[in-house]
């Protein structure tokens, strides 16, 4: 969605891969002269290949393909001794040991900055493995000399958990330190999202009460992620209570740049809210809606599809396929972990109204999904 401006029932093939004939906001920014990178987590699979198919000039990544050896083993080379990818080779392990994999990014980042900045546009697609699991010290634990990477988990690591937080946080400051430093800080946007809810592994508090990570779950705590844009003397400081999705971000950048997204990228379904961070009409999208495969690995295993639209008081699921969910509403404000849905029954006039609202908005897209998946089976009813 982030990637595409797509709705997943449009580009999704599989978990972990992202189908060489979508095109990202990389391809949209090439078409405006922008020199572009990728550093951190890849994950759409394909390499190489699907790396620069999707419009980008440099690139230095974890996980290019959807499994390794390591992967298949159950071990995942984040951050000491990381595995490292670039220009088509994985970086020999001579060069990376005892290194951390997010210094190493953080590195080629910058010096990506300083080999193009003042010369062209650039754009820079920074995914963290950070706070991902496995949970372990960090450069800046004492335990980090002596730590034995890729070993078997144990619940206790997530006591790491607070330390690797801080330690992203401390690359964000460093980032704008070196915008600052090179002085394009007032000309460079940058977006800070999450891109799920926390792991279930971790239990934090929150107003005195103990609250899991709702990762994968299609509540609030799974989907509602946290986002901060920045361009000092451009955003104005401030909240934003408007609702937005990750399809949004490619018509945002888009217009920040002057790109019109191309008729040949396909159907897309993001509105752009450029208006809203420099201080212009809101043009606010009413509603937010997603089609999550919640299945194991998100595999494509229909019975586990969960399709809903919501308002930002309101979530209407709809009818078909998981049974779990089907036809369910919610009133998300004051049940935001979705315990008790509101029966038709329990219904005030206004809260019909909305509901069904959303489901006439849902069949409309529900249309499109057929045109999209026309071997699926269930019903639309």
């Amino acid at each position: 969605m982030l990637m595409t401006a797509k709705y997943n029932f449009r580009n999704y093939t599989t978990w972990a891969v992202l189908d060489t004939s979508q095109r990202t906001i990389a391809n949209l920014l090439k078409t405006k002269g922008y020199i572009t990178c990728a550093a951190g987590k890849w994950q759409f699979n394909g390499g190489d290949s699907s790396i620069r198919a999707f419009g980008f000039d440099r690139y230095l990544v974890t996980n290019p393909y959807k499994t390794s050896v390591e992967e298949n083993l159950g071990i995942i080379k984040f951050y000491k001794n990381p595995e490292i990818y670039e220009n088509g080779a994985y970086w020999p392990d001579n060069k990376v040991r005892g290194k951390y994999g997010e210094d190493i990014v953080r590195d080629y980042m910058f010096s990506f900055i300083d080999s193009v900045k003042g010369k062209k546009p650039f754009f820079i697609y920074w995914a963290p493995n950070l706070v991902h699991d496995p949970y372990c010290p960090t450069p800046d634990d004492p335990e980090f000399a002596s730590w034995t990477p890729n070993r078997k988990a144990i619940p206790a690591d997530t006591a790491f958990f607070p330390s690797m937080v801080k330690y992203h946080d401390k690359l964000i400051g460093q980032l704008l330190t070196k915008l600052q430093n090179s002085n394009i800080a007032g000309k460079t946007l940058i977006f800070w999202l999450g891109d799920n809810g926390t792991s279930k592994d971790i239990h934090s508090l929150w107003n005195g009460q103990v609250a899991q990570g709702g990762k994968a779950n299609s509540s609030d705590g799974g989907t509602h992620v946290p986002m901060l844009a920045y361009m000092p003397g451009k955003i104005a400081p401030g909240v934003d209570t408007n609702m937005i999705s990750l399809v949004d971000f490619m018509s945002t950048i888009g217009t920040v740049a002057g790109a019109t997204i191309p008729a040949s990228y396909g159907t897309t379904d993001g509105i752009s809210f450029c208006n809203q961070l420099f201080g212009g009409n809101a043009n606010a999208r009413p509603w937010v809606f997603c089609h999550f495969i919640g299945s194991g690995k998100f595999e494509a295993d229909l019975m586990y599809l969960r399709r809903w639209m919501q308002y930002k008081n309101y979530k209407q699921y709809d009818s078909a396929p998981n049974k779990r969910f089907a036809g369910k509403f919610f009133n998300i404000v004051t049940d935001p972990a979705e315990q008790s849905a509101i029966k038709k029954s329990k219904m005030t006039t206004q809260e019909k109204k909305i509901s069904n609202q959303l489901f006439r908005n849902m069949v409309q897209l529900h249309l499109m999904l057929m045109l999209y998946m026309p071997s699926t089976s269930f019903s639309l009813a």
